[in-house]
């Protein structure tokens, strides 16, 4: 019974050692947000859309590909509001903004510390109260630092740059009126300040 429990225990710690599978819980800090320019339609008067930074969580789903690779799913979802209320639109000021990406990581292991840089391709999804949903393309880059706790827990800590497509007609604030106001940025900025645990298995 003792070599049976001995080789269960060799087994289990392997398996550890070698998990190829991971999940991973974070919350953080949304920053740096940049305006989005508007355009009337009707008149070509012009309108900064500021969106206030607030707190975020989402998790990660992925997988170890070699010995310092991981390919992961990445969803974040951030309860914001607008800065200012677009002019003769009446919109509500609370906004959703989530991030669903696919992305990789390659780690540069030192000592229990792991270095790590990251990229990932998606869809951001606006959500405003008052209006209609709008989604986008975006890209994101980031570097981070993992601490391994234990053969399969360690903590993380990151920073994420969020580059979403937003060249479009404007429906992130339209409504039953219709699009008064049209999108004139090109490409919208947040980062992403992020702490998190990592489960593999």
């Amino acid at each position: 019974m003792n070599r049976l429990s001995t080789f269960i225990l060799l087994m289990l710690t392997s398996a550890s050692a070698h998990a190829e599978h991971f999940v991973a819980p974070f919350a953080g800090y949304s920053f740096g947000t940049s305006d989005i320019e508007l355009s009337r339609s009707d008149n070509g008067d012009e309108f900064n859309l500021g969106i206030d930074e607030a707190g975020h969580g989402g998790i990660m789903l992925g997988t170890q590909v070699d010995d310092t690779g991981t390919l992961f799913l990445l969803y974040s979802h951030q309860s914001t509001r607008f800065s200012q209320l677009v002019p003769g639109q009446g919109t509500d000021d609370q906004l959703d903004v989530d991030y669903l990406h696919l992305g990789g990581s390659r780690y540069y292991p030192q000592n229990g510390f792991s270095p790590y840089v990251t990229g990932s391709l998606g869809l951001t999804q606006f959500r405003p109260k008052s209006g209609s949903n709008d989604t986008r393309f975006s890209l994101g880059v980031g570097a981070g630092l993992d601490y391994r706790l234990t053969p399969t827990l360690s903590l993380f800590a990151e920073l994420r740059g969020m580059a979403t497509f937003t060249d479009s007609s404007g429906s992130l604030i339209c409504q039953d009126e219709g699009c008064v106001w049209r999108v004139k940025t090109d490409l919208w900025w947040q980062g992403q300040a992020n702490i998190g645990l990592s489960l593999s298995f």
